[in-house]
């Protein structure tokens, strides 16, 4: 039971790591769309919205490695 429910939540934490891999996308294409208009400025919403997303990746990180630290004890004591 424990091991399907380490197992859902990675799939689950794929979906999250889909997503911010999308908003990643997005944000370097509007920051690069601006650079090309001014040059060397960055507006501070996409500047803002930036930092929101190396946050979430932060956070992301720290979920996925905590799995994978869970799942690797079930597997020494079950496996």
């Amino acid at each position: 039971m424990f091991f399907l429910l380490t197992f859902g939540n990675i799939l689950i934490h794929g979906n999250c790591l889909d997503e911010l891999k999308h908003d990643i996308h997005a944000n370097d294409q509007a920051i690069e769309a601006e650079l090309l208009l001014t040059g060397d400025l960055v507006s501070e919403g996409t500047a803002t919205e930036h930092k929101s997303i190396h946050e979430r990746y932060v956070d992301e990180e720290k979920i996925f490695n905590g799995l994978r630290q869970e799942f690797n004890r079930f597997a020494a004591e079950w496996m």
